[in-house]
C-alpha cells in the first residue's frame, strides 16, 4: 500500500464554477437570500442587511459590499474579483472554495467565521478583525494585513506568502502546519502566538529585531547599543 503525500502548506481546492452562470443585476433593497450560480458586475450593495444569505458557483466583480451587515453569510465555490467589503460585519460567516482577488476587506469584522479552501490574492485586510475563527487550507498572499487582529484562532494549512502583516496582533493560535514566507513582521504584536509557524532562515534573520523586542533582549553592536524592548 503506498504512502500519501501531504497536502502542501496553503493549498487550496478551486471554486467549482459552471460555465453557463447568468447575469444579474441586483440592487440593495432587492437581494434575494440564496444566489446560485449567478454573475454579479459593479452592484452597489453598500450597507446590505441580510441574515443566512446564501451564495454559491458564482462570480461577484466590483461589487461595493462597505458597512454591510451579514449574519451567517454561507458562501459556496466563489469568486469575488476587487470586491469592497469594508466595515462589513459578518459574524459566524462560512467560505468554501473561494478565491478573493484584489479585495478591499479594511475594518471588516468577522468573529466567529470558517475559511476553507479559501485564497486571498493581493486583497487589503489592514485593520480587519478575526476572532475565533478557523482557517484551513487558506494562502494570503501579497496582501496587505496591517494592524489586523486574529485572536484566538485555528491555523491548519495556512500559508502568508509576500504578505505584510506589520503591527498585526495573533493571540491564542492553534497552529498545524501552517508558515509565513517574505512576510513584513514590523511591530507584529503577540510573537509567542505563533509558536509553530514554519519561517524561512533568511525571514528569521532580516527580523531579528522584531523577536529581540517581543522578547526583551538588548542588542549591542560595536558602534551602537540599544535597547529593542522599550
Amino acid at each position: 500500500m503506498g504512502t500519501r503525500t501531504p497536502d502542501p502548506i496553503g493549498s487550496t481546492a478551486s471554486p467549482e464554477i459552471p460555465d453557463d452562470i447568468v447575469a444579474l443585476l441586483v440592487r440593495a433593497d432587492d437581494v434575494p437570500e440564496e444566489l446560485l450560480e449567478v454573475s454579479i458586475h459593479d452592484a452597489q450593495l453598500a450597507g446590505l442587511r441580510a441574515a443566512r444569505f446564501r451564495l454559491s458557483e458564482s462570480k461577484l466583480a466590483k461589487v461595493d459590499l462597505t458597512e454591510s451587515r451579514l449574519s451567517r453569510l454561507h458562501a459556496t465555490d466563489v469568486e469575488f474579483d476587487g470586491c469592497n467589503f469594508s466595515n462589513a460585519h459578518m459574524p459566524d460567516a462560512s467560505f468554501r472554495r473561494v478565491a478573493f482577488s484584489r479585495c478591499k476587506f479594511s475594518g471588516v469584522e468577522m468573529p466567529k467565521a470558517t475559511f476553507v479552501d479559501v485564497e486571498f490574492n493581493d486583497c487589503r485586510l489592514d485593520f480587519a478583525s478575526f476572532d475565533d475563527v478557523k482557517f484551513k487550507h487558506v494562502t494570503f498572499a501579497g496582501c496587505h494585513i496591517r494592524e489586523a487582529d486574529f485572536v484566538a484562532i485555528a491555523f491548519d494549512h495556512v500559508a502568508f506568502l509576500d504578505c505584510d502583516l506589520a503591527r498585526a496582533t495573533f493571540g491564542r493560535t492553534e497552529i498545524r502546519r501552517s508558515e509565513m514566507r517574505r512576510c513584513v513582521l514590523n511591530g507584529l504584536r503577540g510573537l509567542a502566538a505563533l509558536r509553530g509557524i514554519a519561517m524561512e532562515w533568511n525571514d528569521i534573520l532580516a527580523h531579528a529585531e522584531v523577536f529581540a523586542a517581543e522578547l526583551g533582549i538588548d542588542i549591542t553592536g560595536d558602534e551602537k547599543e540599544f535597547r529593542t524592548g522599550s
